[in-house]
């Protein structure tokens, strides 16, 4: 019988309670397009922090976003240059197709598909990082919790 593996990344509840309760300063409400951007935003920076030996960890990462009722669904490559990114969020936006969620807000999701994301995401800081280093998408959220709030406020007076 195989052990199982249960791990849990720490830390992120403090931070994302006091991303919500700037946002909720601001007035702004959660659009899919504001938040695709935001984690697009972090995605990017996470990767700058993570450690970077081989790229693979890097190269993991992902953008998905679920759209509230009347918007698609969309995936973004991270390898995609940014103005095709602003005509694939455009795009899903406008044209309103992808299956429905009722009363759902929208959300998205920013992660790192390797199999050993986690375990080095919550590694020792003291262990000899040549690159980058644990907590990697946590320093992003922390880091842009400003921007996320003022692109998420920039989406919202576009409505």
């Amino acid at each position: 019988m195989a052990d199982k593996i249960s791990l849990r990344a720490t830390g992120f509840d403090a931070v994302m309670k006091s991303l919500r309760k700037d946002l909720k300063k601001a007035g702004a409400d959660l659009t899919y397009r504001g938040l695709l951007r935001v984690g697009l935003l972090i995605l990017r920076d996470a990767q700058k922090y993570a450690p970077r030996d081989t790229g693979n960890l890097m190269g993991s990462g992902f953008v998905l976003g679920q759209p509230s009722r009347g918007e698609s669904k969309i995936q973004i490559r991270p390898s995609a240059k940014k103005s095709e990114e602003e005509a694939a969020i455009s795009q899903s936006v406008e044209e309103g197709r992808g299956e429905l969620m009722l009363n759902k807000p929208p959300s998205v999701m920013v992660g790192f598909g390797a199999s050993y994301a986690l375990f080095v995401h919550e590694a020792d800081e003291d262990q000899d990082w040549h690159d980058g280093g644990p907590q990697f998408l946590k320093k992003s959220v922390e880091d842009n919790h400003a921007k996320a709030v003022a692109l998420i406020t920039e989406e919202v007076r576009k409505l």
